[in-house]
């Protein structure tokens, strides 16, 4: 027999009426019975939280500047390197 291989335990409980009024609503819409829904709704509240990353806030980019004409001192306007002149 394997040892690492535990079986379910029973366990009974007491529910105010309207938790059970939901049960059994929810187990016949589900098609399962009150007793697994309890058990799958218990599991669920207990497993531990999946790790989830953390979304990395956007880096805000600086816009890159245009090189804007300057003037040269003899009245024209030169341009940088790499920019068009229209």
């Amino acid at each position: 027999m394997n040892s690492a291989f535990k079986t379910p335990r029973r366990i009974s409980i007491t529910v105010p009426c309207a938790i059970y009024d939901q049960l059994v609503e929810k187990s016949g819409v589900e098609g399962r019975s009150i007793s697994n829904l309890a058990a799958y709704l218990l599991e669920s509240a207990l497993a531990p939280a999946p790790l989830t990353p953390t979304p990395l806030a956007p880096t805000p980019l600086a816009p890159t500047p245009l090189a804007a004409p300057r003037p040269n001192g003899s009245g024209r306007i030169s341009l940088r390197s790499g920019q068009l002149a229209c």
